[in-house]
């Protein structure tokens, strides 16, 4: 194409560019046009400001997941429990075995010889008074958890397997448990069943005594005894009587299984060699296992973390409470878990000539 004139030249050029930027080719087509990258990033490569942008929000998600990860691996660690002071309770002298308590008084059994009867003190201290009943040598097991019924043995010292019987504290004649006999027993926390002993095996019942089923049997030459309900009613512990073991020819352990026989285990294995535990008890929440323990000559009462804590880390190792010279046994949370009862008993030697 030839042009007449420069000026014409120049009008040509102005055309062609206007075409160009419409997208047009010089003959009329339409030239194809790639979509280039935009701003936000679906595009256009991000500038130096949205780079930075993107960095802070990945910086401030990663500290939403870190910072409670830190928290609670460096959360502060609960401070063991503690005994803060003591009062005494009885002075009658009489030897105490398993006690209970409904939350105003303390019963116990006490020996005299083979024969045992049953007593009663307030939580406050005070004169010990003797609890009337009709059943023969009563031998404290436990109480209901509505603490209106006590759960009994009718037994000579150190006789095996005896009747249970049901005793409610006010009013009412005693019952017997169907036809159970048991060395130890104890209620569920539903006061639905009762858990008891017979022989080297655990057994559980309905409190009329019937359906009853064996748990666990232990290995010959192990008595258990002493079994207690976990709060929610999931697990057991009991005392193992072991002969051939310890300095006189025989040992003490905590045992723990699952209410339905499972998992069988010593508690507290390789802790105290050789074992010598005894006695163990829940505290009403649940937090604690309370027992005692012989350490050389003098018996302690020893407690254990059970619950953990979101907050605060628990140990959960064994933690001694009370400290000798007298020995301290059969650990009795009270009923709002607040206090401690226990029976202490420092041997006194005389001299005579």
């Amino acid at each position: 194409m030839r042009y007449q004139s420069a000026a014409d030249l120049r009008s040509e050029l102005k055309r062609l560019k206007r075409d160009t930027d419409s997208g047009r080719s010089p003959v009329g087509e339409t030239l194809p046009v790639t979509p280039g990258p935009s701003p936000s990033g679906r595009g256009w490569p991000a500038g130096p400001g949205e780079g930075r942008r993107r960095w802070r929000f990945a910086l401030g998600g990663a500290a939403l997941i870190v910072a409670p990860v830190l928290a609670f691996l460096f959360r502060p660690t609960m401070p063991p429990p503690r005994v803060t002071g003591s009062t005494q309770v009885t002075g009658d002298g009489r030897d105490k075995e398993v006690m209970v308590t409904d939350g105003s008084r303390i019963y116990f059994s006490s020996f005299s010889g083979v024969n045992s009867s049953l007593y009663q003190v307030s939580t406050t201290g005070g004169d010990t008074v003797t609890f009337q009943t009709s059943i023969p040598n009563p031998i404290l097991q436990d109480i209901s958890p509505d603490r209106s019924e006590i759960l009994v043995a009718s037994c000579h010292r150190d006789q095996p397997d005896c009747p249970l019987w049901i005793l409610p504290v006010l009013g009412r004649s005693p019952r017997r448990l169907g036809n159970i006999r048991a060395s130890d027993a104890a209620w569920s926390p539903d006061g639905k069943e009762v858990v008891y002993t017979q022989g080297n095996s655990l057994y559980r019942a309905r409190i009329d005594g019937t359906e009853s089923r064996k748990i666990v049997s232990l290995a010959k030459g192990q008595t258990p005894g002493g079994p207690r309900w976990s709060p929610d009613g999931n697990h057991l512990r009991f005392t193992v009587q072991t002969q051939g073991g310890g300095q006189l020819g025989m040992s003490t352990s905590l045992w723990e299984v699952a209410a339905d026989g499972r998992n069988l285990h010593p508690l507290l294995s390789g802790w105290n060699n050789a074992p010598s535990e005894c006695c163990g008890n829940w505290t009403p929440d649940g937090k604690y296992f309370l027992f005692q323990s012989l350490h050389g000559v003098t018996s302690n009462i020893w407690a254990i973390r059970e619950a953990g804590s979101v907050l605060r880390k628990a140990s959960h190792q064994p933690v001694q409470l009370t400290t000798g010279p007298a020995s301290t046994f059969a650990p009795l949370p009270s009923v709002d878990g607040k206090k401690l009862f226990a029976v202490t008993v420092q041997l006194r030697g005389e001299l005579g000539a």
